[in-house]
């Protein structure tokens, strides 16, 4: 998880190119530019999650939410897929996983700029 959190931070840092439009270019539905928004008290991104997160969810139950204003990365690394494909219990675990994150503050990365 450390290691993706590494790459989603460099998002919140600024060191991905266009990464400010990719958070707030909205798309179809809650979509932005390959990410997604919360989107409702089901959401992936947990019951009540920052107003400015977006995250991503891959097929075997991985998830990254991220906060810019809370500086705050949340990942999930699962392989759902070896015990079935029913898709509801890994959202029941991906939504109270991530509001747990935001509810106990995550890890907080330093300001930009800063050394870690």
């Amino acid at each position: 998880p450390r290691a993706v959190a590494t790459i989603a931070a460099r998002w919140l840092d600024g060191r991905v190119p266009l990464a400010h439009s990719a958070f707030t270019t909205a798309g179809k539905g809650s979509h932005r530019l390959g990410w997604d928004s919360p989107s409702g008290t089901i959401s992936s991104a947990g019951a009540r999650p920052p107003a400015d997160a977006v995250g991503h969810t891959g097929f075997t139950g991985t998830s990254v939410w991220l906060s810019p204003s809370r500086r705050t990365v949340a990942v999930l690394l699962t392989n759902r897929v070896a015990y079935g494909r029913d898709p509801a219990r890994i959202r029941a675990l991906r939504h109270e996983w991530h509001q747990a994150v935001w509810d106990e503050g995550g890890e907080r990365l330093p300001p930009p700029g800063v050394a870690r």
